[in-house]
């Protein structure tokens, strides 16, 4: 796969920012909240930002207040809102939804969501106060103009008396996107760039903080993401699914393994931008599925000698 420039530099000074920006940070590995980093493209919809939890001891209280902000070349998420919801192991705790485990059932949490539509303030933060006074954002009608903050809060309502559990048990989640506990969901806008998610402080005056089973603060560390917006719908892997470059018998057999015996997509993780139909790399015509198709265009070109221009589609398109 020929690496894109341009996306080479962002991803290399995405990587320099964020190395500068946790420097200086109280650092606790034990008890931590990471924003996901990641590159995607122009205009691209259904966008997910993890945020992944650890903690080394139960939990009965999140704050997580959250700040968007352009980093170069105007790059954010489009007008129009998005979605961030608690998922995963935080969803079904005490400090998500009303649910059960080994230890007992639970009413749901005491969960705040809001969307600041006021300046970040100086205090108990990572970083300095946030001077600007461009903040335009509507708690009910996001519209990103820079910076803008959200604001979690979930606090346990568990009843040790009545045998009900009031924590977040210890744990790590997977850095999977759709493992995370909190997810942000968005469309970025058509500038590239980079933007960051940081923490902050916001009015009236909460900032990142988790608390233990006696609701005293616990030190936490944080790692801000860094959103890299670049170039066209690249997808180096697909039809490609060693993403070795080269087709061949393996190829053909992870094809078919795909279409007959029930294996899982291989997504084409460098193919950012195309359409959400396409079902991975073995895919090769585009047509949301994996099948006989498929199967036999990956042994045209394999065994036959056929052009891939001619058999396998562009899911740019």
């Amino acid at each position: 796969m020929k690496l894109n420039p341009a996306r080479s530099l962002i991803i290399l000074v995405a990587s320099a920012i964020i190395s500068w920006h946790s420097s200086g940070r109280s650092v606790h590995a034990e008890n931590s909240v990471v924003v996901e980093s990641k590159s995607l493209a122009p205009n691209q919809s259904g966008c997910q930002v993890g945020v992944f939890l650890t903690n080394d001891i139960d939990l009965t209280g999140i704050v997580l207040p959250l700040e968007f902000r352009t980093i170069s070349g105007n790059a954010f998420m489009a007008p129009g809102g998005f979605s961030r919801d608690h998922a995963n192991r935080l969803k079904n705790s005490p400090l998500g939804n009303a649910g059960c485990d080994s230890r007992g059932c639970w009413p749901a949490g005491n969960i705040t969501r809001r969307t600041f539509a006021v300046p970040t303030v100086g205090g108990n933060c990572f970083r300095p106060a946030d001077p600007s006074t461009s903040w335009n954002t509507a708690a009910t009608l996001p519209d990103f103009t820079t910076p803008d903050a959200i604001f979690h809060a979930s606090v346990s309502t568990g009843d040790p008396g009545q045998g009900e559990p009031i924590t977040l048990l210890p744990g790590s989640d997977p850095m999977v996107t759709a493992q995370a506990s909190y997810l942000i969901t968005f469309t970025t806008a058509g500038s590239n760039g980079i933007f960051i998610i940081d923490t902050t402080c916001v009015r009236p005056f909460n900032h990142l903080a988790v608390t233990d089973i006696a609701t005293t603060p616990v030190p936490v560390s944080f790692q801000a993401g860094l959103i890299s917006i670049c170039c066209a719908c690249q997808c180096g892997c697909h039809a490609d699914p060693q993403c070795d470059g080269a087709t061949d018998i393996i190829d053909v057999i992870l094809t078919g393994n795909r279409a007959f015996r029930g294996s899982s997509a291989t997504n084409d993780e460098t193919c950012t931008g195309h359409g959400s139909t396409v079902d991975g790399r073995t895919d090769v015509d585009c047509s949301g599925a994996t099948d006989i198709v498929d199967v036999v265009r990956m042994v045209d070109v394999a065994f036959r000698g056929v052009d891939p221009a001619l058999r396998f589609c562009d899911p740019c398109n």
